[in-house]
């Protein structure tokens, strides 16, 4: 049987550079073929001829009996032939799974989804990685909170035993600490990440990087796959018009919730408190309201 993929006397040059001199070697299916050679051998660009770029000045390509030598790039690569290159990035801003649908432009939509399947069977973390974006944008709703104070919460901030969120100011739009009532859901999804806490990264909801917060653009993206038109801002003004128009709580609790500016000197003065007892019923009842029908 011949050899999946076969070099014959393979020679690259770089204008009047030899960089590759009459290689040959062959690789059979289900086999691993290693490269050894010093810097500047030739290794990354005998394998960068295979893929035609750069051309191979002389000598012969074949793949599953094939002659490839001459094909263009992307041809080669739609037969399944690549280059991953030690320095290879992530795309920071898309999910765990749009940078593997990076990697299958060239296949189908079933096809895409089945390989990222694969790769999660075989890289149960990734797909639990994959939740925080989700995981982030349902605390968001829940605690009506802006989008870069969620993005950027870390685990000290939590007192979970008392159900608070402790917002310090530097992270305030008002530049005045807040303390945000948890519901129980909010505290369950806040003990989710810690099991999948990043190690040495105190950001509840990290982005791709691991030890960088997620971008908004992540949330954005994630609401659009969903098929709302909403942004995660909007959400806020959703809890404020559905306190004021279904409930009979209090505008200045509702206000006190989203860490409003009070601007009236007496009114500001009246909610000198916090309001924690009276926000904790509004923030159970918003829960109650989001989860309906599921």
């Amino acid at each position: 049987m011949p050899a999946m993929l076969q070099l014959e006397n393979i020679s690259t040059h770089y204008g009047a550079i030899c960089a590759v001199d009459s290689v040959s070697l062959h690789v059979n299916q289900g086999e691993i073929v290693s490269l050894i050679g010093s810097n500047g051998a030739g290794k990354t660009s005998l394998l960068m001829t295979v893929c035609g770029n750069p051309r191979a000045s002389s000598g012969r390509i074949s793949f599953e009996g094939e002659d490839i030598t001459q094909l263009p790039s992307h041809h080669i690569m739609r037969k399944g032939i690549a280059v991953s290159p030690e320095g290879r990035r992530i795309f920071s801003d898309l999910t765990v799974t749009d940078n593997l649908k990076m990697g299958g432009f060239f296949l189908d939509k079933p096809q895409i989804e089945a390989g990222i399947e694969h790769v999660f069977g075989l890289f149960p973390r990734l797909r639990e990685r994959e939740s925080y974006s989700r995981l982030a944008l349902e605390f968001a709703i829940l605690t009506a909170a802006r989008s870069g104070e969620v993005r950027h919460a870390v685990f000290d901030e939590f007192d979970l035993d008392e159900k608070l969120w402790t917002i310090p100011k530097e992270r305030m739009k008002a530049n005045r600490e807040h303390v945000v009532p948890l519901c129980d859901r909010a505290v369950r999804i806040i003990e989710r990440c810690m099991k999948l806490r990043v190690r040495n990264c105190e950001l509840v909801f990290p982005g791709m990087r691991g030890r960088k917060a997620m971008s908004d653009m992540t949330l954005t993206k994630l609401l659009r796959e969903m098929k709302e038109s909403c942004t995660v801002h909007g959400f806020r003004s959703a809890f404020r018009d559905w306190a004021s128009e279904e409930t009979s709580h209090q505008s200045d609790v509702a206000e006190a919730a989203l860490a409003h500016v009070v601007k009236d000197k007496t009114e500001a003065a009246y909610r000198r408190g916090n309001l924690l007892e009276k926000r904790r019923l509004l923030m159970e009842d918003w829960a109650a309201n989001c989860c309906k029908g599921g």
